[in-house]
């Protein structure tokens, strides 16, 4: 596995300036997978959880009116 440690140009061994790494976006998904494969049922279980919001949860509501409607509010 390769680790990216900085996004500046590094120097290779013959002075030239190379590019960091990156990887393609299959390098990506594989090296996810792998990782992936060591989770424990817990951990993929707790990984999968979807945030909803509760009952209680606030809602919020916008609503933008011009200067004439809010005096006529007041």
């Amino acid at each position: 596995m390769r680790t990216l440690t900085t996004h500046e140009k590094k120097n290779s061994s013959n002075g030239c300036n190379v590019a960091p790494y990156v990887p393609t976006p299959e390098e990506i998904r594989a090296e996810c997978s792998e990782i992936q494969k060591s989770w424990s049922e817990e951990e993929m279980m707790r990984r999968q959880r979807v945030t909803r919001p509760t009952k209680f949860a606030k809602q919020v509501y916008r609503i933008h009116l011009d200067a004439l409607d809010m005096e006529s509010i007041s």
